[in-house]
């Protein structure tokens, strides 16, 4: 489904990620693990096309992205559903228009239609009854758990969380990974950037370990938890005085 080989990309002259590789095969949840500046969220950035690699190809269904014109990515994009930190909804839209903005905006699809998909998206997160709340009224998890409703309504291949858990209570994580795992039953692939470790171990197939843009580690859930009891507490300890990208 995503592969990065040798990936290079740089701010000026300030290097942030550096010669990366890695492979997401279908239906798989990929945990990318690093400290502020590790590069986590460039990878998706390069993988949204909103920003252009140096060097390297980025492979997406087999497709380098990396050669795609903007046209192109317009219609790669709409592969993809992204979820971020703040859950990024409208503020001046309800739920429902919020979860329907992608067929509203597109047109060919009936009234009656969007509303059956608004509700049905709407009750897989579990929370139909929002549907005509402000974003304002909503918990920071619901916020995130309608973004992953808006865009689970045009059936991405993959989807994209950028530290989808972050700042929330313990009880609201475990319903977002929950979440996460569900939509992973739709045969959908993942990339989930973040630095809570329990959550990773919730949703995770694969582990990527960054840190000053350069792959530390990576490898299945498995082989990361055979690893020795201080692996990942040396990992975080280091990345926590490292400096870098983004």
């Amino acid at each position: 489904m995503i592969e990065f080989k040798n990936v290079s990309f740089s701010y000026g002259p300030n290097p942030i990620l550096k010669d990366v590789s890695f492979k997401v095969e279908e239906k798989q949840t990929l945990i990318i693990l690093g400290g502020s500046g590790s590069g986590k969220t460039t990878i998706l950035r390069l993988l949204l096309g909103l920003i252009e690699a140096d060097s390297g190809t980025i492979l997406l269904d087999g497709e380098d992205i990396t050669q795609a014109s903007h046209a192109r990515m317009v219609e790669v994009r709409k592969k993809m559903g992204m979820v971020f930190q703040d859950g990024a909804l409208f503020d001046s839209l309800t739920v429902g228009e919020n979860v329907g903005y992608f067929l509203m905006e597109h047109g060919g699809h009936h009234t009656n239609e969007i509303e059956k998909k608004i509700r049905e998206m709407l009750s897989l997160v579990g929370l139909e009854k929002t549907i005509d709340m402000m974003p304002a009224e909503l918990s920071g998890g619901m916020r995130r758990r309608v973004a992953t409703a808006r865009s689970l309504i045009y059936r991405p291949e993959v989807m994209l969380y950028d530290e989808p858990t972050t700042g929330l209570d313990p009880a609201t994580c475990e319903n977002i990974c929950d979440l996460i795992n569900d939509v992973k039953k739709l045969g959908v692939s993942a990339i989930f950037v973040t630095h809570n470790l329990k959550d990773a171990f919730e949703v995770g197939d694969r582990f990527l370990l960054l840190r000053d843009g350069g792959v530390v580690w990576q490898g299945g859930i498995r082989e990361l938890k055979a690893k020795p009891a201080g692996f990942l507490d040396d990992f975080f300890r280091e990345k926590a005085s490292s400096g870098g990208g983004r």
